[in-house]
């Protein structure tokens, strides 16, 4: 099969000079394309308060893709959560990276609270247990992995299914099960992937599942 194209979902920023833009980060694009894949942004103007033409516009965009995946950041948008909705709508595989993780969790029912701490850079930051019954575990058949960290907040509950927590009992990983690929990670795999082959394994089976 060519190689799948997977849709990034665009964070809008502001440059150095002031002017709005529409990004997606420069590691992601170099993983998806080191594993196989084939980076495509998805953006659009208006992100707030979507209108019937703005949603039809984005369910053009994604049927053009094989895969999701929803980067990290600082805020989502109703156009993140309306992809997240699509996509599991659709059975298109989906990754959710950090704020892409916590956006698939409040695309179903999820709710934020705000910490203080997991802010780091070193390549390993805290253990996390993951459910053997999930679908996590039967990729990375590892009952305690050891994650990098860097966020401001965590997923307090959500309808999605919970399988991975930190010692301290925050949410680090949900999925649903009945699709292909629905999975969202807390922590940061593409960061990992130089050093860390689990980080490797997980966005391989990804992109694996996208070219089906």
């Amino acid at each position: 099969m060519k190689k799948p194209i997977i849709g990034i979902v665009g964070r809008p920023i502001v440059s150095e000079s002031g002017r709005q833009m529409v990004a997606t980060y420069l590691e992601v694009c170099e993983v998806i394309t080191a594993v196989g894949g084939i980076p495509l942004q998805i953006s659009l103007s208006n992100i707030n308060t979507l209108t019937k033409e703005d949603q039809e516009d984005i369910i053009r965009i994604i049927q053009l893709c094989n895969g999701i995946l929803l980067q990290g950041g600082s805020d989502f948008y109703d156009y993140d959560i309306f992809v997240a909705q699509k996509a599991h709508e659709l059975d298109l595989p989906t990754l959710g990276i950090c704020l892409g993780m916590q956006t698939m969790a409040c695309a179903f029912h999820g709710e934020l609270g705000r910490i203080k701490h997991h802010q780091s850079l070193k390549k390993y930051v805290h253990p996390i247990d993951i459910n053997p019954q999930s679908q996590l575990f039967k990729i990375l058949p590892k009952q305690q992995l050891m994650v990098n960290s860097r966020h401001q907040e965590v997923v307090l509950n959500t309808d999605l299914y919970v399988c991975a927590r930190a010692e301290d009992g925050s949410i680090e990983a949900v999925e649903d099960t009945n699709k292909r690929f629905y999975l969202g990670v807390q922590w940061h795999p593409e960061s990992m992937i130089s050093y860390n082959s689990d980080a490797r394994k997980l966005i391989e089976t990804f992109i694996a599942c996208c070219r089906h």
